[in-house]
Parts: structure tokens; sequence; C-alpha cells
């Protein structure tokens, strides 16, 4: 299995150098604690970044998405295929969704139960309940023969100019894709978000212990918690005790 992460800077300035730099960082050092082997850590940039042994595959800046940001991800992972670099089962996931725990394949595999492709949903929102079951792309696994849902998706979102989980969503429900059996909808262990997410309701529905946690610790808006992302998961939440374990909280303290 490949622990694969991308960011496609559009502006290579600030966000680039106090953001991403910071967070490939702790993501590089949490995913060697817990076990990843330097080989299977694929990183894909815009820019050449390297860490801890770990070095980035540098791809084009047309790989940015203008009208939606968040597709890029979709556009990498298409430029990975057209380079013939997927050939194992991937796990993908944003800078700000960190592992807690260390999982394997086989258990990714269990979990897929014989699907090529696979997501949380978004679990219990704030926003309204209809967006509890629309699916997160935050943290996807997927195999080799995953590559026409993404294209699927890719089309979706260039005709409509939508992010790519409106555009997934919409593929599902529409039976010339044939997507049944080849998606599942995983336990949301594999990506609980902090942001516009009832926290404390959603650990409750999460199998334990929980495998990842998105937040992105520099926005500073208030979560159901009554805190930023970084506060509640540092403790200032329902458990009064960091949702994190102890090593993620020292590369927290180390870098931010």
């Amino acid at each position: 299995m490949k622990n694969l992460m991308c960011h496609i800077s559009k502006d290579k300035g600030w966000e680039w150098k106090k953001e991403a730099d910071t967070l490939m960082k702790i993501q590089i050092e949490n995913s060697l604690s817990l076990g990843w082997d330097k080989k299977d850590i694929l990183l894909v940039t815009n820019i050449p970044f390297k860490h801890e042994g770990v070095e980035a595959l540098v791809l084009g800046d047309d790989l940015f998405c203008d009208y939606k940001p968040t597709v890029t991800k979709i556009k990498v992972i298409l430029k990975l295929f057209e380079l013939k670099l997927i050939n194992d089962l991937m796990w993908f996931h944003d800078l700000d969704a960190f592992q807690l725990k260390w999982f394997t394949e086989d258990e990714v595999l269990k979990d897929m139960g014989g699907a090529d492709f696979a997501l949380t949903d978004y679990g219990i929102t704030t926003i309204k309940p209809g967006y509890n079951h629309r699916p997160s792309t935050g943290s996807v696994f997927f195999n080799s023969k995953s590559k026409d849902i993404f294209e699927w998706t890719k089309a979706k979102c260039d005709h409509y100019h939508c992010n790519e989980e409106a555009a997934y969503l919409e593929l599902t429900k529409i039976p010339k894709y044939k997507l049944k059996g080849r998606t599942k909808v995983l336990n949301i262990t594999y990506n609980i978000a902090t942001r516009r997410r009832n926290i404390k309701e959603t650990y409750k529905i999460a199998d334990k212990p929980v495998k990842v946690l998105h937040f992105h610790p520099y926005d500073d808006r208030e979560t159901s918690e009554g805190a930023d992302n970084m506060k509640v998961v540092m403790g200032h939440n329902w458990t009064g005790k960091p949702l994190l374990p102890p090593g993620l909280v020292k590369l927290f303290k180390k870098y931010i």
C-alpha cells in the first residue's frame, strides 16, 4: 500500500512556505513514526521538496484546477495513472488528514470488501442532515482498476465546474456507471473531520481506535466544540484530553 499526498500550489509564496511546507514535514515524520517505509510515501508537488529522506515527485503547474482547487487531487491521481505509477493499493489523503494509528493493507482490503474505490461520508454534520451522507474525498483508498472512476469524476467536474465530491455523488446515482460493488463507504474512523461537523457525535459512530483525524491547524474558525481546530484536537473538547496520540502532539508543538 502506498501513502499518497499532494500539494500543487498556484501561489508558490507564503502559502507554500508557511502552511504546505509545515504540513508536509509533519505528515512525513508522523508516517515514518507509524511504520511507513520511505519508499511507500508518495508526495506529489510542483516545487522540489525533500524531508527525512522522502523526496517529492515534482509534476507540472498545469495540474492545479483553477475552477475548483480541490479537483487538483483528481488531476494528480489521473496523471499518476498516466505515468503508470498506480500499481498497488493507494491511500490518498489531504495534507490536513492525519493518521493516528497504524493500519495494514490487509485491514483496509477487508474493510473495502472487494471494492476498487472506497471513501467515507461526512459523518454527523452541523450543516444539515442531507450532508451527512455526502462522500468525502479527504481520505480515499483505490486500486489500479479504479482509473475509470477518476476519469468519470473529472469529466463531471469539468462539465459542471463543481467539486469532486459533488461529481462523484452524481456518478453513484447513475446506473450506467455500474458502481455498485465497485465502490464502498467506509466507517468514519478513516476520516473524522472537525470543520462543520458535530465532532462528539461523529466520534460515537467511529470504529475505535480512530484511524484518521482531519483538521487544518491553521483554520481558526470555531468548531462544534466551541474552539478552533488546534484547540479541539489538543484537549479543548468534551473529553478534556487531546484527540491526538502523544507523537502527533509533539510534532504539532514542534512545528506550529
